[in-house]
C-alpha cells in the first residue's frame, strides 16, 4: 500500500510561508504593532443633592411627621421613619422654606438655601388645644401653611391605610357629642382653584366647596374635627384658605364618605 499525501496540505505550507514572510519583512523593518490609542470619555458631573435631617419631640424620634418644601412651584415631600429621620432628594437649588409638622405638634418653618446637600434637624413642641365648638354652631376661620398638619387613616382616602391620607395644614375644633347619631360637618369656601377637606383622624373628605363629611357617632364621645388645606405645598409663601365650617346632629344612618 502506497503513501498517500494528507489533503490540504499544500493549501496550509502555503499560509504559513506568507505569515513567516509578513513577520520576517517587519522584523527587518523594525516595525511593532501598537494598539490603538484610547478616545478620552467626558466626565460627566454628579448633580444629585439632599436635604436630610431628623424629626425630635421631648428627645424622642417622631414618625410620620410631614416634611416639605414650600415656595418651589412642585411636590418635595417625605414622611419621617420610626427614627424621625427624613430625607428629600434632588430638591430645586435656591432659596425655599422647609416645613415639618404632625397632628398635635405646632409646625416648624425653617428658611433656607439648597446648592447642595443640607441638613436640618427640628424638635418639634406641643400644639395648642383646639377651641370648642358647639354642635349646631357655624364658625368662620382661615388656614395658613404654617397651621398644625392633620391627616386621617380613613381607608377610603389615598394613603390613609398608613394614616397620611389628605395630610396638610388645618384648623381644628374640638366636638362633644350630645347623643348618639351622624355627625354631618360641612366646610365651605370661595375660589374653585382651592382645594380643601374636612376630616378627622379616621374620617376624611375632599376636596370641592361645599363638602360635607358623615360619620357615626356616641353620645359622650369627643371629636377633634378639622378642616385642611390640600396640597398646600404647590401654593405661594403667605397664601391663606378662609371657610366657613357648620356641623349638626342626625338620626344614624351611617358613614357618608
Amino acid at each position: 500500500m502506497g503513501f498517500t499525501r494528507p489533503a490540504g496540505k499544500s493549501t496550509i505550507d502555503v499560509v504559513w510561508k506568507a505569515a513567516l514572510l509578513l513577520l520576517c519583512a517587519a522584523c527587518g523593518s523594525n516595525q511593532m504593532l501598537t494598539p490603538p490609542t484610547p478616545v478620552p470619555v467626558a466626565s460627566v458631573p454628579v448633580t444629585s443633592r439632599a436635604v436630610s435631617g431628623t424629626v425630635l419631640a421631648s428627645g424622642s424620634p417622631v414618625q410620620n411627621a410631614l416634611v416639605d418644601l414650600l415656595g418651589v412651584g412642585g411636590f418635595h415631600y417625605a414622611f419621617t421613619g420610626p427614627d424621625g429621620r427624613y430625607r428629600l432628594v434632588d430638591p430645586p437649588t435656591g432659596p425655599t422654606v422647609l416645613r415639618i409638622g404632625k397632628w398635635g405638634f405646632r409646625t416648624q418653618m425653617v428658611s433656607l438655601t439648597i446648592d447642595g446637600d443640607v441638613s436640618r434637624s427640628v424638635t418639634l413642641l406641643p400644639g395648642n388645644s383646639p377651641p370648642p365648638l358647639a354642635i349646631g354652631a357655624r364658625v368662620a376661620s382661615v388656614v395658613k401653611l404654617d397651621d398644625m398638619i392633620c391627616a386621617t387613616s380613613d381607608p377610603g382616602t389615598e394613603d390613609g391605610e398608613g394614616g397620611l391620607g389628605l395630610v396638610g395644614p388645618c384648623k381644628t375644633f374640638l366636638l362633644t357629642v350630645p347623643k348618639d347619631g351622624d355627625l354631618v360637618a360641612t366646610a365651605t369656601w370661595p375660589g374653585k382653584d382651592m382645594y380643601m377637606t374636612v376630616l378627622t383622624a379616621s374620617h376624611g373628605r375632599c376636596c370641592s366647596s361645599p363638602l360635607t363629611l358623615r360619620f357615626p357617632v356616641t353620645a359622650g364621645s369627643m371629636v377633634e374635627l378639622a378642616v385642611s388645606l390640600h396640597a398646600s405645598d404647590l401654593l405661594p409663601l403667605g397664601a391663606t384658605a378662609p371657610f366657613e365650617l357648620t356641623t349638626t346632629l342626625e338620626q344614624g344612618g351611617g358613614a357618608n364618605r
